[in-house]
């Protein structure tokens, strides 16, 4: 199978003795994660992106909860970030 997932839709082929068999696609992309994230960490949608982009997975692993990860709040600019397990960005994504 190939999953390709863009900013509005995510498509998937599946293929079978090297012979395209089934295709479908979805309108959850790219864009639906960062603004679940921004909602989810209560941060900006520039921020949300940077994090998705640098630390975010779908799939678990290991040393998640673990992983700490910055983020900035909105509203708490002045303040320290604050520090979340790479396991809730996970579970978000």
């Amino acid at each position: 199978a190939c999953i390709d997932m863009g900013g509005g839709t995510t498509t998937i082929s599946v293929f079978s003795e090297g012979k395209f068999v089934h295709g479908d696609a979805i309108a959850i992309g790219g864009n639906h994660v960062t603004l679940d994230m921004a909602k989810g960490l209560s941060t900006s949608l520039d921020a949300a992106e940077r994090l998705k982009v640098m630390h975010g997975s779908a799939l678990p692993g290991s040393a998640d909860d673990r992983d700490l990860v910055s983020i900035q709040p909105i509203g708490e600019e002045g303040d320290v970030p604050l520090q979340i397990p790479r396991s809730v960005m996970t579970r978000i994504i």
